[in-house]
């Protein structure tokens, strides 16, 4: 896993992909992980919710996680989130 000082300009995104992918999915959970929620899209302060398909508050940019990273959201908003 690189450091931020260790990424070089000339190479290519796409090699760092699975580490994003780990990045993504580590923030998604770290609220899960410190017991302050029992699932990740009870979190109201995170995107997961949105990723989750449980809320839509439009701050995610879905079309670029998808194309960059191949995370899609899993469905539509039908409930707002436990606060």
């Amino acid at each position: 896993i690189p450091e931020a000082e260790e990424l070089e300009e000339n190479v290519p995104f796409t090699q760092y992909i699975p580490y994003v992918k780990v990045c993504f999915r580590y923030i998604h959970n770290n609220p899960n992980s410190a017991g302050l929620v029992d699932n990740p899209e009870e979190w109201y302060y995170s995107s997961a919710p949105d990723y989750a398909g449980v809320r839509n508050e439009n701050i995610c940019n879905y079309a670029l996680t998808e194309r960059l990273l191949g995370i899609t959201r899993l469905g539509k908003a039908s409930r707002p989130p436990r606060r």
